[in-house]
């Protein structure tokens, strides 16, 4: 907006400004509801004041001038008028308290100059680590605990790092994207932690010889406060990837500030422009292979919990629902964790486990699901190859999110209103249901078995 171009982002600064809101037939309300429910009382309240006011200066009859009208503001104040405007005031006043308590109090208040300035700083500080080698995993482990009532989860995650280049490495990078505890590096000291950027500097005892490798954990705890919202964290639907939590491994040019007028400002080089890649299967980043996989996950009691890999243990415990996954083989890392009231459906076909999560309800088009994943499989099959998995799963989530569907290794992610609301009543219409799954499915050998090099272009 015009108003951002000079500076003012502040919600009680941004007149009229509210944040967006969402329904999902699986979820309800968008969890911004009540942001907007706050700011919205704000605005209101601030316009019957504005009324109240202007109706004190309005024209009557013959009129000596503005100024004599703006003096009325001062005089002939009846009682009740005094009183309402008086309630209005303190109302007024003490949802901009509360605002100002949510925003620059419960969570950390940062203006867009703020963010670039940061920017600027890691890329000065750090730019010189860009052509280092760095370690990657070969085995992820986490153990996720979502709790969407509350809106947070934790995450203690254990890494198997290994040098995968043909040098020595000395060093380790770790680029925090929610707030990390808990961090150890195997046979690495902590020689410095940017508390701001949130970057945490090792250097090994010993460098890393080309092919060995070392454990890395991290704990993290991501916690929606003040009038912060997210899609990930809702009553019904919550997905969260591991992306979202796992830090960056190493400098990433993408940190740094792209748009060349503000890096002008501050003092940066002009930057030239990669085309990035317009495949639509985005993993981690460079760097990253296949990887062993396992994880722990715990969901509230009433709702069924789903990420990648061989489901081998579940149980109840302490009114939360467990499940362990297992990949039995090394995976890509395009790994997701959910959690929903699901209706489940399965059914054995050529010996592999089809697997559908959905929304009570929401079974309009599930035989053109089912129908179109069959056909996928028993084609690529006999043309690329056998499946990597003894299961696939389709879940669904909700309609906050923007994209279409995404595959992870053997499980595919379908957004709500993309897939299982689209009108198909119409059986001379194009399927659109069966374009959308029939293209995640292939994903499964065009990316999980063959996949693109992240690279521009």
């Amino acid at each position: 907006p015009l108003s951002g171009s000079f500076g003012i982002e502040h919600p009680l600064l941004t007149l009229g400004s509210v944040p967006d809101i969402y329904f999902s037939g699986m979820n309800g309300v968008s969890n911004s509801a009540p942001a907007f429910y706050l700011l919205s009382s704000h605005w209101l309240i601030l316009g019957f004041i504005l009324s109240v006011l202007a109706l004190k200066v309005w024209k009557r009859g013959i009129s000596e001038g503005f100024y004599s009208n703006l003096k009325q503001l001062t005089h002939s104040w009846k009682i009740r008028e005094s009183l309402f405007l008086a309630v209005l005031l303190m109302m007024f006043l003490g949802t901009t308290g509360l605002i100002f308590f949510k925003v620059n109090v419960q969570s950390e208040y940062k203006t867009s100059s703020q963010i670039l300035d940061q920017q600027a700083e890691y890329e000065r500080l750090y730019k010189h680590y860009n052509n280092e080698k760095w370690l990657y995993p070969i085995a992820i482990k986490t153990d996720v605990a979502l709790y969407p009532e509350h809106q947070f989860y934790t995450v203690q995650t254990y890494y198997t790092l290994s040098n995968k280049s043909d040098t020595l490495v000395s060093k380790a990078l770790i680029i925090e994207k929610n707030p990390i505890t808990d961090i150890d590096l195997e046979r690495a000291t902590l020689v410095s932690k940017n508390e701001t950027l949130g970057v945490f500097e090792f250097e090994f005892d010993e460098p890393i010889q080309p092919g060995d490798s070392v454990l890395f954990s991290f704990s993290v705890e991501k916690r929606y406060v003040g009038l912060q919202s997210g899609r990930d964290l809702v009553k019904n639907g919550s997905y969260i990837s591991l992306r979202d939590f796992s830090p960056s491994l190493g400098y990433v040019e993408g940190r740094a500030i792209q748009n060349n007028s503000e890096r002008q400002k501050r003092g940066l080089p002009k930057k030239s422009y990669e085309q990035p890649s317009d495949a639509d299967f985005d993993l981690m980043e460079s760097g990253y292979g296949r990887v062993r996989f396992e994880t722990i996950l715990s969901v509230p009691a009433s709702q069924t919990g789903i990420s990648v890999g061989n489901l081998v243990d579940q149980w109840t415990e302490n009114n939360r629902n467990y499940y362990r996954f297992v990949s039995p083989d090394p995976i890509l890392p395009g790994i997701n964790y959910f959690s929903a009231d699901y209706q489940i459906e399965k059914e054995i076909y050529d010996g592999i486990s089809i697997e559908h999560y959905l929304q009570l309800g929401h079974d309009f088009n599930n035989k053109t699901i089912m129908t179109s994943i069959k056909q996928t499989l028993d084609y690529a099959q006999k043309e690329f190859g056998d499946y990597s998995f003894d299961h696939l799963r389709v879940a669904e989530i909700p309609s906050l999110w923007r994209f279409g569907g995404y595959a992870s290794p053997g499980t595919i992610s379908m957004v709500e209103q993309n897939l299982y609301l689209v009108d198909e009543r119409d059986p001379k219409t194009f399927s659109l249901v069966a374009k959308r799954t029939i293209h995640e499915v292939s994903h499964q050998w065009w990316g999980h078995q063959l996949s693109t090099q992240n690279i521009s272009g």
